[in-house]
């Protein structure tokens, strides 16, 4: 479905353009990533933001155990831009961070949905075959909070370190309809399949920022999330990520990222468990005021 791809699309459009808008943009005279980010010049607390929508396509594995004991494997490479095309039908993925002095505040958010049709041989009865319709969504949100256990530099490099808490929950839903159709070719069953798992984790991580250059930083994320929880159920993240500061206000980003999440239903769900791992590049840009 061609019209699936509008969201992703409009968002890779969005950042080549920005990026555009970058190279031609005059330098800027204070850049927007700093060390001293959340601090005024006479060093007294002040607010900061940082707004991030990014685009990021990953490479996923997953393991899924059944209530009565049966499991099954996905391994699913790089999607091609025609994967992207012909099954994604909404996504979002967006990064928000706000400092105060050494305190941060942030929310992760990344969402998925992809459809797709597939058609199948007829059934004995049938003289016209089948359509399998795959729909699909993820959505994952993840605040958290912050604070600053280390400024100062390695080196001549000035760095920051955060130590962040917080909480993911993950929610996944898969529907199956199959369409069997008549000798005229009308539909005479059709059979659908509805079932969705969701959970919530706390998490534990840091976050490192090094500032080799005035325009630039890089930062090393990373977390632990389960800390016991959901009957031992763990999982966690993963990124490293390059800013560059085109302004005062506007940054691009580029990096990878990656991510693992487990999850545990009752012992009479039908899902018993899901563990899942994402990793791809990451390409975004961000505001901040």
């Amino acid at each position: 479905m061609t019209e699936g791809m509008g969201p992703m699309r409009s968002l890779l459009v969005a950042i080549l353009l920005a990026g555009l808008l970058a190279v031609i943009a005059p330098p800027a005279a204070r850049a927007a990533v700093s060390p001293d980010d959340g601090y005024a010049p006479d060093g007294a607390y002040q607010w900061h933001f940082e707004l991030a929508p990014y685009a990021w396509v990953p490479a996923t594995s997953a393991h899924i155990e059944l209530g009565n004991g049966a499991s099954a494997n996905i391994n699913a490479g790089m999607p091609t831009i025609s994967d992207i095309r012909n099954a994604v039908t909404g996504v979002f993925m967006g990064y928000g961070l706000a400092r105060y002095g050494p305190w941060s505040a942030e929310l992760n958010i990344d969402y998925l949905s992809v459809s797709q049709t597939k058609g199948l041989p007829p059934g004995p009865l049938e003289l016209i075959g089948r359509s399998l319709d795959i729909s699909t969504s993820m959505v994952r949100v993840a605040p958290g909070f912050g604070y600053e256990v280390y400024r100062g530099a390695l080196g001549p490099v000035p760095a920051t370190l955060d130590a962040r808490v917080g909480f993911s929950y993950f929610t996944q839903s898969t529907t199956l309809d199959l369409t069997r159709f008549g000798p005229q070719g009308q539909p005479f069953l059709q059979s659908a399949l509805d079932k969705g798992s969701d959970f919530v984790q706390p998490w534990l991580g840091f976050r490192a920022s090094v500032y080799p250059w005035p325009r630039w930083r890089f930062q090393l994320m990373a977390s632990v999330q389960g800390l016991g929880v959901d009957s031992g159920a763990w999982g966690w993240s993963a990124g490293a990520f390059a800013t560059w500061a085109a302004t005062k206000w506007f940054n691009l980003i580029a990096g990878f990222n990656a991510l693992n999440s487990q999850g545990r239903s009752g012992s009479g769900a039908v899902i018993h468990s899901i563990s899942f791992t994402e990793y791809g590049p990451v390409l975004g840009f961000s505001f901040t005021f």
